[in-house]
């Protein structure tokens, strides 16, 4: 009879923390076409010629989700996010032109929750989400380097500069919510990153030694997204 009732006491427990667990959980999913953009510059090579690099993204596809850690009261959280973003586009370079690519990122921040969606208790018709963190940055997800840069060498035959590369950048986003006919909450949300570091390996597989380091390395990149929640 105690080993049933301790059985009994055991699950009651992991079924109310799995609940739990899944009222403070959020997913969202969502993008944008054409307004993704980012630039690239820094020094490579003998001359330490300027590169300056351009990413526009066609359409990006966002599929994110959340987990509120703290739930102060029905309209105020501080939770824990992540949300991949896969990214159609083309490079832009003066030097040699760019091309299509596929990129991936995955921002993950600390966000603060106000209103609409913050916790799933809340009814408020609107709200914000105010978030800061770290990015993961896979340039291109797949697929062959890009080029970023010309050189002339010797003979005059040119050889390209080239990245495949990844990197962490610190990223801040910020959101308004509104409840909606066909779905109780939407978001637009802007969300900008920058980086400024001392160098960057470009990761080209075709790159000399002496071009495989991008010095003074600096992005900027912002983005407009629209994104509804799934289970709010």
């Amino acid at each position: 009879m105690k080993k049933c009732l301790a059985i009994f006491i055991g699950v009651a427990l992991s079924v109310s923390a799995s609940a739990q667990i899944l009222s403070r959980t959020f997913l969202q999913v969502g993008g944008t076409v054409g307004l993704d953009f980012a630039q690239i510059s820094g020094n490579v090579g003998h001359d330490n010629d300027a590169v300056l690099h351009k990413q526009v993204n066609f359409a990006t596809l966002a599929v994110g989700g959340r987990i509120n850690v703290f739930e102060f009261s029905n309209t105020f959280s501080i939770a824990l996010a992540a949300e991949p973003l896969f990214s159609f586009g083309r490079a832009y370079n003066k030097s040699t032109g760019g091309g299509t690519n596929v990129m991936l990122r995955i921002p993950c921040t600390i966000d603060f929750n106000i209103g609409n969606a913050a916790t799933s208790h809340s009814r408020a018709k609107r709200g914000v989400v105010m978030g800061a963190g770290m990015q993961w940055v896979k340039y291109p997800l797949f697929g062959g380097d890009i080029p970023v840069f010309k050189q002339t060498v010797s003979g005059g035959q040119p050889y390209f500069i080239n990245m495949n590369t990844n990197w962490w950048e610190p990223v801040v986003h910020l959101g308004i919510r509104s409840t909606r006919k066909h779905f109780y909450s939407s978001e637009v949300n802007v969300r900008v990153a920058y980086v400024n570091r001392n160098s960057l390996n470009l990761g080209g597989a075709e790159n000399t030694a002496i071009n495989s380091t991008l010095r003074d390395f600096s992005r900027f990149s912002i983005m407009l997204s629209y994104l509804v929640f799934l289970n709010y």
